[in-house]
């Protein structure tokens, strides 16, 4: 959404008949899966431009933001040779299905910015930011090999499968660095967001041992799947990477910045390590959400911590705004952050209501 409260929607349509308002950027050809761009003006009863996104292949698109200027950046994934591209620093599609990265006007008619960003074999930009300067922050998910490596913490794929992360800095949209982030076995990346001084943080979901940075809150995967967070500096160093779990499987899923630095991180993990916490500390309170409130405040649970949405034992998903999508109950919001840097918990709130089941919290 912009200044004006005009909402900016992105995704993907098989429909030959989606609203085209404006000039297009694309006009389909064939029977294809198109991503498509749409602005809606703040009352919602106008389209104000609304356009294919894509080629001679299936292309979707799964990230957007708004700059104050009302420009639109988009990300995804494609499979077309034929991609729309403007300066772009890699004019080649390479592999299977892989990434790009497309500024868009405020008119929404000429495209200011367009690369792809991929190797070989599949890759995919799943969620970006935006600086105040209007430097571009991906991550998402690599396969390839062979991907544009610049100032690269590391050069390498680890495993099967990487996150990737990558910026171009404003205003002339240079690839300032693009890196591999992984080890040797898979990851993935749902999350980023920056902070004033232009430092990414990046979270996603990884079954890779040994790849804390030192001095960290979490240095060792305790389960057989583990949220993770990571700060990349400025300049595309990495300055901290920490595991973010219990014995469980956990997943954090979007990550946010405030004004002061704090990472306030969302995701969901599975209930074991809940239910072992609680009989091992019965002061502990529990709540559908996975974050443990003790008496003094603090969340102090080396596993499931920071997740402010989680999955319910029935296989109920919680949706923000809505309670959970199960059988009856009604979901608490949990609030969680720690320090940047220091790594250090400062708050925990909870309400919640639980129901209780055949003797279960759910």
């Amino acid at each position: 959404m912009d200044k004006d409260g005009n909402a900016y929607l992105a995704g993907e349509t098989t429909s030959i008949d989606f609203p085209v308002v404006g000039t297009p950027l694309h006009t389909p050809k064939f029977a294809l899966t198109y991503g498509f761009v749409t602005k809606v003006n703040a009352a919602g009863n106008k389209i104000v431009y609304s356009s294919y996104m894509g080629g001679g292949s299936t292309t979707r698109n799964l990230a957007i933001q708004v700059d104050g200027e009302g420009n639109a950046y988009l990300g995804g994934v494609t499979g077309a040779r034929d991609f729309p591209l403007a300066n772009p620093t890699q004019n080649t599609q390479p592999g299977l299905n892989i990434g790009f990265v497309t500024k868009l006007n405020a008119t929404g008619d000429k495209l200011l910015f367009s690369t792809y960003i991929g190797g070989e074999r599949n890759d995919r930009v799943d969620v970006l930011a935006l600086d105040a300067q209007g430097s571009i922050y991906v991550t998402g998910y690599a396969t390839s090999t062979t991907l544009p490596m610049v100032n690269a913490f590391q050069s390498k794929i680890g495993g099967s499968s990487d996150a990737l992360v990558a910026k171009w800095a404003a205003p002339d949209y240079r690839l300032a660095y693009c890196s591999y982030l992984g080890g040797a076995g898979a990851e993935d990346a749902f999350g980023i967001a920056v902070d004033s001084s232009g430092a990414a943080y990046l979270t996603g979901y990884t079954v890779s041992p040994n790849m804390a940075t030192p001095n960290v809150y979490q240095s060792k995967m305790l389960g057989s799947g583990e949220g993770y967070v990571a700060r990349v500096a400025p300049n595309g160093s990495l300055g901290f990477f920490t595991y973010l779990g219990g014995a469980g499987d956990d997943h954090i899923q979007a990550i946010a910045v405030d004004r002061s630095g704090n990472i306030v991180i969302t995701g969901f993990y599975r209930f074991e390590e809940l239910s072992r916490h609680r009989q091992r500390d019965p002061k502990a309170a529990e709540g559908p959400r996975g974050c443990f409130r003790h008496k003094d405040g603090c969340c102090r649970n080396q596993g499931a911590l920071l997740h402010l949405f989680g999955r319910f034992a029935d296989g109920g998903a919680v949706v923000p705004g809505r309670g959970p999508r199960n059988r009856g109950g009604s979901a608490g919001q949990h609030r969680c952050e720690w320090r940047d840097e220091l790594l250090r918990f400062s708050e925990c709130s909870r309400s919640a209501v639980l129901r209780r089941q055949h003797g279960r919290f759910f």
